[in-house]
C-alpha cells in the first residue's frame, strides 16, 4: 500500500481504501491493491485485498471488490485476475472469492511447495451500461 500512495516512478500499483467515520474518528476498514496486467489490453491484477477482521460481517471486502470491478468497468477493464494459495490457510480467501463469483481458472500443483498449488482466478468485468443520449 505504502508503494502505490507513494507513486513511485515505474510503480503501476494503485490503492482504494474504505473507511469508516465513527463520530471524530476515521477507521481504516480495508483496501484493494491492484494494477494493470503487464502485456495485456484490458487485464487488471488484484495484488492484495485487506479487510479489518473484526469488520467483516460488514461486508467490506465484498465492498471494496465490487468498487473495484466498477472503476476498472469504467476505464475499459474486461478481466480482473487473482492469484492465491491452495492451502487451508488460504481457504477462507477461496470462500470470499467463491461467494463473489470470481470463477478459478487453474492451478498449478505444488507452485508454492509440495502440496501448495498456486490458484489462478478470474472475474469477468462487465462494461458500465450505455447512457442514453438526450435529444
Amino acid at each position: 500500500m505504502d508503494a502505490a500512495v507513494a507513486n513511485l516512478a515505474g510503480n503501476d500499483y494503485e490503492v482504494l481504501v474504505a473507511e469508516l467515520d465513527e463520530g471524530a474518528e476515521t477507521i481504516l476498514v480495508g483496501y484493494v491493491c491492484f494494477g494493470p496486467t503487464p502485456m495485456t489490453r484490458h487485464t487488471w491484477d488484484l495484488y492484495w485485498i485487506v479487510s479489518d477482521p473484526a469488520r467483516r460481517t460488514a461486508r467490506a471486502g465484498s465492498a471494496l471488490l465490487d468498487a473495484l470491478v466498477a472503476l476498472l468497468g469504467q476505464r475499459g477493464g474486461r478481466v480482473l485476475r487473482i492469484e492465491t494459495s491452495s492451502t487451508e490457510v488460504y481457504g477462507s480467501a477461496q470462500r470470499f472469492y467463491a461467494r463473489n463469483n470470481v470463477i478459478e481458472a487453474g492451478r498449478i500443483p505444488d507452485f508454492y511447495e509440495d502440496g501448495d498449488a498456486l490458484l489462478v482466478l478470474y472475474k469477468v468485468i462487465e462494461p458500465p451500461p450505455a447512457v442514453a443520449a438526450l435529444a
